[in-house]
């Protein structure tokens, strides 16, 4: 999930000499429940439950002329279960302006923005497995328009989880690889889940991918 802020100041001068611009914010969904808060730890969370797993900044535009900035954030669910938002708000507490490693302004707020949800009419692919046979299991191959989640199992414990870092790729058909940024580690009943993203989307149009996890193994990916 994607949200692209948008800032003007009033005052212009106040972006001058700055490196960066923040925000402390909360999502809340139309049924109340908040889907994720991005503040300091001595604010109070209003919901225990997280659903990202990670999330990327894009460097701001500071335009100190007009007093404008562009502030873009990916966040991404490792279990891709981000919930459906519908009439969903941003609730944005302060804006935070920096001006090098110890000096700040904070803009106290409460700005309530509405939530456009452009999740309009898209296709998800499943992807499953040619060989059941492989000792890489994969339950669940889900490719959209933001990425391929994915999550496979593999009999054992694996305590060390550097045995999967950096050590995940997916490849196309036109033998493009994309390797995983992130993932999470269970184990369930002597078996390891792994649970990631890949940065191939629905939009790929691949027939056919092949999972790859350096030294245990790989996996034919068939799309249903």
């Amino acid at each position: 999930m994607s949200i692209s802020f948008q800032l003007v100041f009033e005052n212009p001068s106040i972006l001058k000499n700055t490196n960066d611009v923040s925000m402390d914010y909360r999502i809340k969904n139309g049924d109340g429940a908040y889907i994720e808060e991005f503040i300091p730890d001595t604010k109070t969370l209003k919901n225990e439950n997280r659903y990202v797993s990670s999330l990327e900044y894009r460097v701001p535009i500071l335009d100190a002329e007009t007093g404008s900035v562009q502030f873009d954030v990916l966040m991404e669910s490792h279990q891709g279960n981000i919930p459906t938002l519908k009439d969903a708000v941003v609730e944005v507490e302060s804006v935070n302006v920096f001006y090098g490693a110890d000096k700040m302004e904070k803009i106290e707020g409460n700005w309530k923005l509405p939530l456009t949800n452009n999740e309009k009419s898209y296709k998800t692919f499943q992807y499953v497995m040619l060989d059941s046979g492989s000792n890489i299991q994969v339950s669940e191959a889900n490719a959209n328009p933001t990425s391929l989640h994915v999550t496979f199992s593999l009999d054992g414990i694996y305590e060390d989880e550097n045995t999967f870092a950096n050590r995940m790729k997916i490849i196309d058909e036109e033998d493009n690889e994309y390797q995983a940024k992130g993932f999470e580690i269970s184990k369930i009943n002597g078996k390891t889940i792994i649970s990631t993203n890949f940065p191939i989307t629905s939009y790929n149009g691949s027939q056919n991918l092949k999972l790859i996890v350096e030294e245990l193994g790989e996996v034919e990916l068939v799309k249903k």
